[in-house]
């Protein structure tokens, strides 16, 4: 099932392709202005991917430490509290999940430490990535590499245009391959919203 964060970003993504990416016309055709919007949206485009995963992951940890209490145990519940007795440094580490601390204090501790390493997130390459869904238990086979390099190659475009001025026309390519790398992107990221849900709700 998908999740209410990715058909927000399935929708936005539509949105912004029908507000900024003009199609129909020879590469070399394109106004400097039609550019130039594609250039947005591969900047707002961008956004909305980091929103996405920030906040699904957000969700993902919740919904796994929410479960504990009521004597569920899920691989995110424990592998997030490993995480967080290891980067504090202090306490008893659960070496299995009928160890895992289940007091209401400890899981808000855990979830507030988890979401503030979400919020200080700057951009998201492969890296970023890993850093936020590696903690929620995901198996290193549920983190794609083509999603990981795709993701990777967006960041390094999204900080040249964002930082410096670009002439995209230079490229001699259609403002739709800016949407085209996106929806590929959008693809890869079902199979990673279907793993954080499996991992947030099973042991």
């Amino acid at each position: 099932m998908t999740s209410k964060e990715l058909g927000w970003l399935g929708q936005m993504l539509d949105e912004l392709k029908a507000d900024l990416i003009v199609t129909g016309k020879d590469y070399d055709k394109y106004s400097r202005q039609e550019h130039r919007m594609a250039l947005s949206f591969r900047l707002l485009a961008s956004a909305a991917v980091e929103q996405y995963v920030e906040d699904r992951c957000k969700a993902a940890a919740r919904h796994g430490l929410n479960r504990l209490p009521k004597g569920q145990p899920t691989r995110t519940g424990h592998s997030l509290t490993l995480w967080y007795l290891i980067k504090r440094d202090k306490g008893v580490i659960p070496l299995n999940a009928a160890e895992v601390p289940k007091a209401a204090d400890f899981l808000n501790a855990v979830h507030a430490a988890y979401e503030n390493t979400v919020n200080k997130t700057h951009g998201m390459d492969d890296k970023d990535l890993r850093a936020l869904v590696i903690p929620l238990g995901l198996p290193e086979t549920d983190i794609d590499g083509v999603l990981c390099a795709m993701l990777k190659d967006l960041s390094n475009e999204r900080n040249k245009a964002a930082h410096r001025l670009i002439n995209r026309a230079k490229s001699m390519t259609e403002p739709i391959e800016e949407w085209n790398k996106i929806q590929a992107i959008l693809y890869l990221l079902k199979d990673l919203d279907a793993a954080l849900d499996r991992a947030a709700t099973n042991s």
